[in-house]
């Protein structure tokens, strides 16, 4: 009896065994399926990016079909090719036509035929199937109440009045705690100037979307204010910005600090692009200043009307740059240090250049200016910007 309660024994020992095996086996296979990077959760970003592309594919199709001999677009014909294929006309320019296929929205450019993805007509709340997952989880910053105006329900879908600004990272999930705050000697803090976000055991190194709103004490609030900037003293520097490829701000934000002196903006060798929100109304100082391996600047706002100081310093990676029209003063030292810069393109509405804004390089070679010469001119340009005045400028240029 003995020997066979032993046996009952072993056998149930080894059954329980065999069940944590199982689980941990089940818990690994649902974690590799539906995980954030699971199986399921990559297939249904391939779809989306499948309906995506072909939406784009219909549409640019049809906008090429209705181009007349002479390469101008039939608006006609083009309203009836869109129809056709069940893309609704959200908004009609003389230039551009907001066009809606299959949950996605596109630019049709009447005057060139082109057709681009409109991502400034998300309005700041990035639903745009795809976005959804690199929302950055709003624990992921620090925040301060800015307004305490009237506040709103998520279910109500509309923004709140109450604002927040995002004063910076979170600390405790950068590089283990090594970030330094502002006014904190570095001595007391063992310094790592990787600068990376690390959240639930994960780098965000691809995307980061700004979230449009956060809750705080059980009331929402909109970002409106963004400040992101980390403070230190590694390296010689004060300032610094974690390493991410993309940074996506929601059009609730009207202001993006850079800074004065020592406190820089972004400051980041691995950025590659940035899309700005519509709602601002210049390009701080420094902001974009040490970003030398940034390629692509979106610019969704209509209302730029001056770029800061140093603003674009040291943007080595751009060949050409595009001033918004609109815009109405280039600041001290804008481009200085754009070693590869060849292009510039300035809209006539441009009254001022400030000192320095075209220096410390030789590669500039072509302006292309809106106005005439005789409005030209009338520009305002402070002294040391040679590489701008060397280069061919070509007038009366159809921005």
């Amino acid at each position: 009896m003995k020997k066979i309660r032993n046996e009952k024994g072993i056998t149930l020992i080894a059954l329980v065994i065999t069940i944590i095996v199982l689980l941990i086996l089940a818990a690994i296979t649902l974690s590799t399926l539906a995980g954030r990077r699971g199986i399921i959760n990559q297939a249904q970003n391939a779809e989306k990016e499948h309906t995506k592309a072909a939406a784009l594919e219909d549409i640019t199709l049809v906008t090429y079909q209705s181009l007349d001999n002479k390469g101008n677009t039939d608006t006609t014909k083009l309203e009836q090719g869109l129809n056709d294929i069940g893309a609704t006309i959200i908004e009609k320019t003389e230039a551009m036509w907001i066009v809606e296929l299959n949950g996605y929205t596109f630019e049709v450019d009447i005057e060139e035929g082109d057709v681009t993805e409109n991502i400034g007509s998300y309005g700041g709340i990035y639903s745009e199937p795809g976005l959804e997952g690199k929302i950055a989880p709003t624990d992921l910053f620090e925040y301060e109440i800015i307004n305490t105006g009237e506040t709103a329900s998520l279910a109500t879908n509309s923004l709140p009045e109450k604002e927040a600004k995002i004063t910076r990272i979170n600390l405790k999930y950068c590089n283990e705690n090594k970030y330094i705050p502002k006014g904190v000697e570095s001595s007391y803090i063992d310094v790592d100037t990787n600068y990376e976000i690390i959240y639930e055991g994960e780098h965000i190194s691809d995307i980061l979307v700004i979230p449009y709103q956060v809750e705080l004490g059980g009331e929402l609030y909109k970002i409106t204010s963004v400040d992101l900037r980390v403070y230190g003293n590694s390296n010689g520097g004060q300032q610094s910005f974690p390493f991410v490829n993309t940074i996506i701000y929601p059009n609730t934000v009207t202001e993006i600090f850079g800074g004065e002196n020592q406190d820089r903006g972004l400051t980041n060798g691995s950025l590659r692009k940035i899309i700005l929100p519509s709602s601002i109304s210049s390009i701080p100082d420094y902001l974009f200043e040490g970003c030398n391996n940034l390629k692509e600047i979106v610019i969704e706002s209509k209302n730029i009307t001056s770029i800061g100081r140093y603003a674009y310093h040291g943007c080595d990676a751009f060949k050409e740059i595009i001033i918004p029209t609109g815009t109405q003063s280039i600041g001290e030292g804008a481009f200085y240090g754009c070693e590869n810069l060849e292009t510039i393109t300035i809209p006539k509405s441009v009254t001022s250049i400030g000192e320095s804004a075209f220096w410390g390089f030789d590669s500039l070679t072509t302006v292309n200016y809106e106005g005439t010469e005789e409005e030209w001119k009338k520009i305002t340009i402070g002294s040391y910007n040679f590489e701008l005045e060397n280069a061919t400028i070509n007038y009366n240029y159809k921005i």
